[in-house]
């Protein structure tokens, strides 16, 4: 174990309270949506074609309907404190999603949060449609993920360093086994105890203690 650490967080769920994907299909797709999720949590697609279905299933929307959506966004308010916190001691964090830049950044925005490198999906509105961007780095991901946290965490490490990981749900499990220490919630707690799989539970970011 070394002394240094740095952190790679999940986004969805994680830092915010709820999942912003989810919440965008449930305001502007069908139901169907709820159909492909259900293929992805078991494991016949991965998100990269889930997310290309699901978008495919979202209205037209007007720039007021989306700048609207994005402003009804929140994060758990206790990681306001923990990010100023760590940003003081230099301590290097990361967001990782597998959900789109676009939510992520403008979340940020609203709450005047700068400074945290961000590795997550684009999504591009085409024609009124909009269009999952994947890097083509990722395409080689066993999961099939749009973003592969696995190659994220492999590439933005640091030497000598214990990685911290923070994280709630599916996309998480396979990056928590690159981990030194795991805090975890939600789906991502569940399949961790199921797997004997040590691990911190959390509620909120006050739980966390580095």
């Amino acid at each position: 174990m070394y002394k240094e650490f740095q952190i790679f967080c999940d986004f969805d769920g994680t830092i915010t309270k709820e999942d912003t994907i989810g919440k965008f299909l449930k305001f502007f797709a069908n139901d169907k949506w709820l159909d492909i999720e259900k293929l992805w949590k078991d494991g016949k697609i991965g998100s990269r074609e889930c997310l290309k279905q699901q978008m495919e299933l979202v209205r037209t929307l007007s720039k007021k309907e989306l700048e609207d959506f994005f402003d009804s966004l929140e994060i758990d308010v206790t990681f306001l404190d923990f990010y100023n916190e760590i940003k003081k001691r230099n301590i290097k964090f990361t967001i990782v999603s597998d959900g789109f830049d676009i939510f992520i950044y403008n979340v940020l925005k609203k709450y005047n949060i700068e400074g945290i490198k961000v590795f997550a999906n684009k999504l591009e509105k085409i024609d009124g449609k909009f269009i999952p961007i994947y890097d083509d780095k990722y395409k080689l991901c066993k999961r099939k993920s749009g973003v592969c946290k696995c190659n994220v965490v492999e590439v933005e490490r640091l030497e000598k360093h214990d990685l911290i990981y923070i994280g709630d749900g599916l996309s998480d499990v396979c990056v928590s086994g690159k981990m030194n220490k795991i805090y975890a919630k939600n789906y991502l707690a569940i399949y961790l105890s199921r797997n004997n799989i040590p691990y911190i539970r959390f509620n909120s970011f006050n739980d966390i203690k580095i």
